[in-house]
């Protein structure tokens, strides 16, 4: 009996969302890859502190002395600080993760692009120590249908980062 109910607990949809996961974080940071040309990978990183700025202005400066000159960035890296994630009102009553997912490509061994529903316009590629996996059991069916796929693609990412 509490084989089944610890079995239940692991694979239920709904308490995954609340709860942190107490695994160590997935994969280590790795440096990113030394560019073949200019500009080709930027870093986005808000520092706080600084006169503020519209977000129109800064894309807007990119477009003319950047892209215009360069093309587009190969790879845009964040480090998802509060400007991205701090917009939800009520973040501590949110889940603290969502899904699960299906993982639709790894890109390196330290991130991989989930296929998410168009409605939640995040960007879909995580590193991968946001991520926890999915366990599916018989006792507890899943409350939404997922693609087919081996259930050890299946990942709930983080929301909160």
């Amino acid at each position: 009996m509490a084989q089944d109910t610890q079995e239940y607990i692991n694979a239920c949809s709904v308490c995954a969302r609340g709860k942190s996961s107490h695994r160590a974080p997935a994969g280590f940071l790795k440096p990113l890859p030394i560019p073949h040309r200019p500009w080709s990978h930027i870093a986005v990183d808000f520092v706080s502190g600084l006169p503020p700025s519209q977000a129109l202005e800064t894309a807007s400066l990119l477009t003319d002395h950047v892209f215009r000159l360069h093309g587009l960035p190969t790879d845009i890296v964040s480090d998802r600080g509060p400007q991205f994630t701090s917009q939800v009102p009520s973040r501590k009553l949110a889940p603290r993760y969502i899904g699960p997912y299906v993982v639709e490509k790894i890109i390196n061994p330290s991130s991989v692009r989930l296929k998410l529903p168009p409605s939640l316009r995040i960007h879909p590629t995580f590193h991968v120590s946001l991520l926890k996996p999915f366990t599916p059991s018989e006792l507890c069916p899943p409350s939404l249908r997922l693609p087919s796929s081996p259930p050890a693609h299946r990942w709930t990412p983080s929301i909160l980062g």
